[in-house]
């Protein structure tokens, strides 16, 4: 895939829902890359989704006893469809226990994911910028 800047991660342990543990792994791809100008979107979301099963679905499956959903996404926006339909899962999901309006809740999930994945591209891109607490030990008595 040359000419094209991937960022993967993966969530740390698997998240619950209902009876199976999921395990999920993000791919962000940018589909105006050189790359892929003559390539459908649609394609390419199928092969970025094919190349996460293949380099996961497998361990998960056997190793984990869990499922495994590739989240998918390129830099417009826009998600695949095994995406939508993880999001559209857990929204009926949420909807249902709380009593919210799906719409709502699907908007909330989209607007959290969004700027959770831009602030980790962020900090990928440029690095943490929080300052450190220092604690300077100068007048400080050490109790041995």
């Amino acid at each position: 895939m040359q000419g094209t800047q991937i960022l993967t991660f993966s969530h740390h342990g698997p998240v619950q829902l209902s009876v199976c543990f999921c395990h999920m792994d993000v791919r962000i791809f940018h589909a105006n890359s050189p790359s892929y100008i003559d390539t459908p979107l649609g394609q390419l979301y199928r092969r970025n989704e094919a190349s996460k099963k293949q380099s996961y679905g497998k361990r998960v499956r056997e190793v984990e006893g869990g499922a495994f959903s590739p989240l998918v996404m390129n830099t417009a926006g826009g998600i695949a469809n095994e995406f939508q339909k993880v999001l559209k899962t857990l929204s009926h999901r949420i909807s249902t226990r709380t009593g919210e309006p799906y719409s709502e809740v699907m908007a909330h999930l989209r607007t959290r994911l969004r700027f959770s994945l831009l602030r980790s591209c962020l900090i990928a891109l440029r690095g943490n910028r929080r300052k450190i607490a220092i604690t300077s030990l100068t007048n400080t008595e050490l109790v041995t």
